[in-house]
C-alpha cells in the first residue's frame, strides 16, 4: 500500500470512527443525563432514535450530491454538521438543545459513512477498494464494541459531557 493509500484509510477510519461511537459511547451516562435533564429513561432513549433518523434521511442525499459536486466538499459539509451537532450537545444545558445536537450529528454521520465508502471506491482501484473495504470492516466493529467500554469510564470519571467532548474532538 502506498503511503497515499494508507492516508486515504486512516483518514477514512478516524471519519467511520467519529461516527460509529457517536450513537454508543454516550450509552453509559444515560442514568447520570436522567438526572441532570431530569427526564424519564424513553425520553433519554429517544436521543439515539432521532440521531438515526438524521443518519437514514440524510445518506441517500449525500450520494448524489458528491456525484454532482465532488466529494471533498459534500463530506467537508457533513463533517461541519456533525461538528456542530457535537458542540451543541457538549455545551447544552437544555434535553430539546441536545435533541436539535443529535439529530445535527445524524445529518452529519450520514455523510460520513456515504462519503467516506465512496472515497474508498474514487481513490483505490477494485481490489485494493475491497481490501480497503475489508480493512475498515475489521476495525469498526472493535471501535463499536469499545465505545461504551470508553464511555463509561469518561462518564465516572469525567462526567456524561466528556463523551460528548470526545465526539466533538474525532468530529
Amino acid at each position: 500500500m502506498t503511503a497515499r493509500e494508507t492516508k486515504y484509510i486512516i483518514l477514512i477510519l478516524i471519519i467511520y470512527v467519529a461516527a460509529c461511537i457517536e450513537t454508543d459511547i454516550f450509552l453509559p451516562a444515560f442514568p447520570d443525563m436522567m438526572d441532570f435533564f431530569e427526564t424519564s429513561e424513553e425520553i433519554i432513549q429517544s436521543l439515539i432514535t432521532w440521531n438515526f433518523i438524521g443518519v437514514c434521511l440524510s445518506g441517500p442525499f449525500y450520494g448524489p450530491i458528491s456525484d454532482a459536486y465532488g466529494r471533498r466538499n459534500p463530506l467537508l459539509f457533513a463533517l461541519f454538521i456533525f461538528s456542530v451537532g457535537s458542540l451543541v450537545t457538549l455545551f447544552s444545558n437544555s434535553f430539546d438543545i441536545v435533541l436539535v445536537g443529535r439529530i445535527l450529528q445524524g445529518v452529519g454521520s450520514g455523510g460520513c459513512f456515504t462519503l467516506g465508502t465512496a472515497v474508498i471506491f474514487d481513490v483505490f482501484r477494485k481490489e485494493k477498494a475491497v481490501h480497503a473495504i475489508n480493512t475498515t470492516s475489521t476495525i469498526i466493529p472493535l471501535v463499536m464494541t469499545g465505545a461504551p467500554l470508553l464511555g463509561a469510564f469518561l462518564n465516572d470519571s469525567y462526567g456524561f459531557r466528556s463523551n460528548f467532548l470526545t465526539i466533538a474532538l474525532f468530529s
